[in-house]
């Protein structure tokens, strides 16, 4: 490890891609701390916004996705999870000692603003947590944070990017981004950009590992090359800006009837 690397902060929910994240980076960086967000408080409150938002019928479709993602998918995707990654999906304890790892139910409470206090970070990398609020952002100064977005900005912001482009028929876009965090929801200025080829066996699942495996490289890129300053940005004039909830059955049905056009074999 390079004694002149910068020294990472990571902000995280609990899940394989994040754990595979923190992986790659501790191989390669000196952490100086990881924030673990429990998702399940913050889910729930979530789905409370959602119901008045979107309304019943699209929370009542989204949420047949979500059996569907749980009783098929999931199982299915779980063993695979190390395999895509290329990464192993457990916390580094030899590389990252407990005093460094805090675990909170939110973000963006008073405790993690005290935690990062007490270290020095040269940058910030950022996967699966809640929106950072200003108070949080503005703890960090002039520190890059930085966003693994499992989608392609700005038209895919917001949730499951590549499952949204693959249901649009939008196969040029769907893939990873990494971002600067701004105050606005996947709107910050594009540091890498990178598209992933979906496979007919594909699930919404495989798919957002794909995601993040390309975004874990992109992040460990970025950070090897950051020295004293960010990267500048990508502009993406091309493209206009969508914000995506989470699927519905119906979109899924999408998704799976565009895979399998796309990807099967003509016959004469």
């Amino acid at each position: 490890m390079n004694p002149e690397s910068p020294r990472v902060m990571i902000l995280a929910c609990c899940g394989a891609p994040q754990y595979a994240l923190i992986n790659a980076i501790a191989q390669r960086f000196p952490v100086s701390g990881v924030v673990l967000e429990r998702r399940g408080p913050v889910l729930a409150g979530i789905f409370l916004k959602r119901l008045k938002k979107l309304g019943f019928s699209t929370i009542l479709n989204q949420l047949l996705f979500k059996v569907l993602d749980f009783v098929v998918f999931r199982p299915g995707t779980i063993a695979r999870s190390e395999e895509i990654l290329a990464q192993e999906i457990k916390l580094p304890d030899d590389l990252l000692p407990e005093s460094r790892v805090l675990k909170t139910n939110a973000v963006n409470s008073p405790e993690v603003l005290d935690f990062i206090s007490q270290t020095r970070s040269d940058a910030v990398v950022v996967s699966g947590v809640s929106v950072i609020g200003s108070p949080l952002l503005e703890a960090f100064g002039r520190i890059p944070v930085m966003n693994i977005h499992c989608g392609i900005t700005p038209r895919y912001r917001g949730n499951h990017g590549a499952f949204w482009a693959v249901a649009n028929n939008d196969w040029e876009n769907v893939g990873t981004t990494v971002h600067l965090i701004d105050r606005g929801l996947d709107t910050g200025a594009i540091l890498a950009q990178s598209t992933i080829e979906p496979e007919s066996s594909d699930t919404p699942r495989t798919l957002a590992l794909k995601q993040h495996a390309v975004g874990i490289h992109m992040a460990v890129d970025l950070l090897s090359r950051i020295g004293s300053s960010v990267p500048d940005p990508i502009e993406r004039p091309d493209l206009d800006s969508r914000f995506y909830s989470s699927p519905t059955f119906t979109a899924y049905l999408a998704f799976r009837r565009n895979l399998k056009n796309r990807t099967e074999i003509p016959t004469n």
